[in-house]
């Protein structure tokens, strides 16, 4: 990562165990979230010169059944003004995804910040 001078890099199917500590490559923080069961998880690398702060989804009403995985933070650069990254993976049940992506653009829109959203 170092090598190409990547700031952040986004990943799903993280496979990666809650109470597990995994290598982080030198100069790079990582931002999880974990699936309850095996398999899924996503997670944001990155470097440790930006100010990055975790987004709390935990007053969204996701529309149940959901495969959605998502996390979300903000990232600021230097004097730059904070955006929202989203890492969003969406597994094999789509029922009512798009309806609650739907709800989370809506709730990442009223904050005035600039959204980059990654779906998988």
């Amino acid at each position: 990562m170092s090598e190409n001078n990547i700031d952040v890099m986004c990943l799903c199917e993280t496979w990666f165990i809650s109470d597990e500590f995994y290598g982080v490559p030198e100069g790079y923080q990582i931002l999880r979230k974990d699936r309850q069961k095996r398999g899924g998880g996503v997670a944001i690398l990155v470097k440790d010169n930006l100010k990055v702060k975790e987004v709390s989804l935990a007053d969204l009403d996701f529309k149940q059944p959901t495969s959605l995985e998502a996390l979300c933070i903000t990232l600021q650069s230097g004097f730059h003004q904070q955006m929202y990254l989203c890492s969003v993976y969406r597994t094999k049940n789509p029922k009512n995804d798009l309806c609650n992506l739907d709800s989370l653009m809506t709730f990442l829109s009223t904050k005035n910040r600039r959204i980059l959203l990654l779906v998988t």
